[in-house]
């Protein structure tokens, strides 16, 4: 058997954790931006298609979504199994649905003021 875990690697971990935490919230704010521009700048069927394909992912588990890549990256990309890509790609397909449904609502209320 290995050897436990030390407390003195527990302040790193939480840095490290928060570090990705942060680089995986600012990448998802900036997709949900991208494709709520696009859905109102641009209707169509393609940003419709992207907003309702959220809808099938937000309904995931999040453990489905993250054992779903190891595969993926195993098999098409090996470089990126177990990289920090990974990880940031892992929170923007998580919480992408719950980002676009606040800009959208956000969008939304601003332009009802707009035009009143």
């Amino acid at each position: 058997m290995g050897e436990p875990w030390s407390q003195h690697e527990l302040p790193g971990a939480i840095l490290q954790t928060a570090g990705l935490a942060a680089i995986g919230a600012g990448v998802t704010v900036l997709v949900a931006l991208s494709i709520t521009g696009l859905t109102v700048r641009h209707p169509g069927r393609f940003p419709r298609f992207l907003e309702r394909a959220q809808c099938l992912v937000g309904s995931l588990p999040a453990i489905i979504i993250a054992l779903g890549l190891v595969p993926i990256t195993i098999r098409i990309v090996p470089a990126l199994y177990l990289s920090v890509f990974t990880v940031v790609l892992a929170y923007v397909i998580i919480f992408l649905p719950r980002a676009l449904v606040s800009l959208r609502a956000d969008t939304c209320s601003r332009s009802a003021r707009n035009s009143t």
